[in-house]
This record gives C-alpha cells, sequence and structure tokens, in this order.
C-alpha cells in the first residue's frame, strides 16, 4: 500500500506532545468521501516487556465479511512504551507493515485510541494522517476522559467527553455484558460512520470488529511461531 506521509516521530517527550498538539488540528473528521468495501484491521503485540514486537493487518470485504489479505511484520521497536505516546513505539512497524499490503483498503481499523487522547492525537490520528484515508481508533480499554454508564445490551452506546465536556468518541458495547470498546476518529471519518462500522463488523461471538480480530489471532500465531 503506499504511504504518502510520513510523520516525524521526536524521541524526546515534550517535544512529541507538543508534535502531538500540532498534528491534532490537521486531523479531519468528516464523512468519508469514498464507498467503504474493503476495511482492514490492525494488531500490534510485544513479547511481555521487551521491544520486541509482531505486527499484522488483515483485510476483508465488508459486504462478505470474507478476508482478502493478512500481512505480518516482526522486528524491534526504538521506543518503550509511553502513555500517550504510543505512536512513538508502534507507528513506525505499521509503516513496515502497510508497505507490504497490496491492497488499498477504504478504512482503516487501528487497534488504538484516535480522538480520546489526552492531546487528541492517539495512534489511530498519528496513522490516519500517514495513510491519508479513513481511518478508526478502536481501543480495548478506557484511556482518558468521562462517560455515562452503558446498559449490558449489545448495541448500547454512550458519548466520551474530555473535561471541556468535547465530544472525544464513544463507547460501545458490541457484545452483551461484555466490556465496551472505545472507539473515535483517526482521521477522515464522522462518529456516526465508526459506530455503524463497529456494530457491523462485531457480533454476539466477537467483541472486536472482525479484522482486527483477525489480526489479533493472527499476531499471536506470529509471536508463537517465532519464539519457538
Amino acid at each position: 500500500m503506499n504511504i504518502p506521509k510520513v510523520l516525524d516521530i521526536p524521541y524526546d517527550e515534550n517535544i512529541a506532545f507538543e508534535m502531538q498538539k500540532k498534528y491534532a488540528a490537521q486531523v479531519e473528521v468528516s464523512s468519508p468521501q469514498r464507498e467503504i468495501k474493503i476495511i482492514a484491521g490492525t494488531d500490534v503485540s510485544y513479547v511481555g516487556r521487551t521491544n520486541e514486537a509482531y505486527a499484522s493487518a488483515v483485510v476483508i470485504n465488508r459486504e462478505t465479511k470474507e478476508i482478502i489479505e493478512e500481512v505480518t511484520w516482526s522486528g524491534h521497536t526504538k521506543f518503550p512504551y509511553k502513555s500517550g505516546l504510543l505512536a512513538l513505539r508502534e507507528a513506525p512497524c505499521l509503516i513496515e507493515l502497510f508497505k507490504k499490503l497490496r491492497s488499498e483498503p477504504d478504512l482503516i481499523i487501528i487497534d488504538g485510541n484516535g480522538q480520546i487522547h489526552p492531546r487528541g492525537f492517539g495512534l489511530a490520528c498519528h496513522m490516519g494522517l500517514c495513510f491519508q484515508r479513513p481511518t478508526i481508533g478502536c481501543a480495548k480499554t478506557f484511556f482518558v476522559g468521562k462517560h455515562e454508564e452503558l446498559g449490558e445490551e449489545r448495541g448500547e452506546s454512550t458519548e466520551v467527553m474530555n473535561k471541556e465536556g468535547e465530544i472525544m468518541g464513544l463507547a460501545l458495547r458490541t457484545q452483551k455484558k461484555a466490556p465496551p470498546v472505545y472507539v473515535s476518529v483517526g482521521n477522515l471519518c464522522d462518529l456516526e460512520t465508526a459506530k455503524e462500522i463497529m456494530f457491523e463488523l462485531t457480533s454476539r461471538n466477537n467483541r472486536l470488529p472482525l479484522p482486527v480480530f483477525h489480526s489479533h489471532h493472527l499476531c499471536a500465531k506470529l509471536r508463537k511461531k517465532e519464539m519457538n
């Protein structure tokens, strides 16, 4: 896949925080201008607390839910985990991963946050600016902000707000009684579209959207294979 832009990644935390504030203003929240037929999902995992990383992407047909393509990458990250700076750790991995992709997805779901972030610029926003195509963040755990309690049934949703009362994203109950997922815009998408796609690609059997679900298992298989 063509990567139109690679953002600078300063490895100084304070400079990185300022970079995120600057880039956050470039994120475009809008209804996708292309028909969403092909969707990719990503996952990155590590060996314990080391910098040994494994990344995967799975591309599916939105209508049939069939897998079109799978790609993997393994290597070492240069930056340790720092809260709010996941892009410094994972963006280089994802850039190399998506260079291997033959498909041109209409939308990409990142396993991580988009605008649900202290500076409104999580990993999905970072990758959305790099990819220059509709991108959504889908996080498995709550990171920042506040939201009302959700009902236990699948289909429940509520807005995630920052301390200024602005909407950052949504908490979605994609599976009955299961923990919610936290969905936010990465770039060139809106929350209504993100919500629609999340519920379309999850089910009573999987809490995560299908391409991310497949990618998570592909990543686990790769890690197990390379560690043996």
